[in-house]
Order: C-alpha cells, then sequence, then structure tokens
C-alpha cells in the first residue's frame, strides 16, 4: 500500500519517518520514497477522506454517496472551479443554464444543473482546491450538527496550505 504524507507540522514528520522506518526494518525489498513540493491533482489522502466523508454523511442524513457526490460539486467545487477557471467547460454552461432557468422552469433546471454537476470531476482539482473543498463539506456539515470524523493519519488532508 503507498502512503502520502504532507510535511505541514513536526507531529506529521514524525509520522512519516516512523512509517518509512517500520516499512523499512519489515520489508526485504527496498522502500522507495519520493519527496516533491508539487502542488499536484487532489491526493489519494483527499480522495479516501472525501469518500470516507460521504459515506458517513450518508449513514447520518440517509442518502446515498453518490447523491451526496453530485450535491456537493454542485455546491462547493463547481464555484471553485469557477473562480479558478479549472474547468471552462461550467463557463460555457452558465448562461444557457440561465436562461433555462428563467424560461423552463424549476424541474428542467435542477435537472439539467445536476446533469452539469455530475460531469464535474475532483481529478481535476488541485491539492490546494481540493483541501478547500473539503472544508467546505466540513462547514457545511458542522453547521447542520455532524461532526465529520476525521482518522488521525489524514488530518493533514484538511489543513489550509
Amino acid at each position: 500500500m503507498n502512503q502520502r504524507f504532507r510535511l505541514l507540522n513536526l507531529d506529521i514528520f514524525k509520522a512519516c519517518t516512523d512509517e518509512i522506518l517500520a516499512r523499512f526494518t519489515k520489508s526485504d525489498k527496498p522502500v522507495n520514497v519520493i519527496i516533491t513540493d508539487d502542488d499536484e491533482t487532489r491526493s489519494h489522502a483527499q480522495n479516501r477522506l472525501y469518500w470516507l466523508w460521504l459515506t458517513q454523511i450518508g449513514d447520518a442524513w440517509g442518502q446515498d454517496k453518490d447523491s451526496l457526490h453530485i450535491d456537493f460539486k454542485r455546491r462547493f467545487l463547481s464555484r471553485i472551479y469557477l473562480r479558478d477557471g479549472t474547468d471552462t467547460r461550467l463557463n460555457d454552461c452558465l448562461p444557457s443554464l440561465q436562461i433555462v432557468k428563467q424560461t423552463a422552469g424549476t424541474a428542467v433546471y435542477e435537472a439539467i444543473a445536476q446533469q452539469i454537476a455530475s460531469g464535474i470531476s475532483t481529478t481535476k482539482a488541485s491539492t490546494k482546491q481540493m483541501t478547500e473543498y473539503l472544508n467546505d463539506i466540513y462547514a457545511f456539515c458542522y453547521g447542520r450538527g455532524l461532526l465529520l470524523q476525521i482518522p488521525s493519519d489524514l488530518e493533514w488532508v484538511c489543513t489550509k496550505s
């Protein structure tokens, strides 16, 4: 299993070095360590926390993960992408979507907006954007009385860069 650490404080640094030492002493094969300062697309750890949270939210609110995934992308990620110019298709869709909202009514507008949101992908998010997205979801749930759990090995994922 691959493990990634984003070194933001000494506790995370210690966890990282402990993990390297544990793997090195247990393995009879070489252990590869890669150090980078790139702000790559959303990390595997961020994605893991995201789907863990969708499961928690779904269990608490009686909704399925996939519906929550689309709703949160529409509610939060689309705004981040629009602001940063990450997905230019969103900019192209908005004028038409506004016309639909004004002329076709709420039901048609909602159906089309949901389709557009389902096409938004978290894989295009930078780690910084994904951190913002996760923080938005956390705040949204907290504001509605749901305290999302963050496993200790993923605490760094939500730290603002």
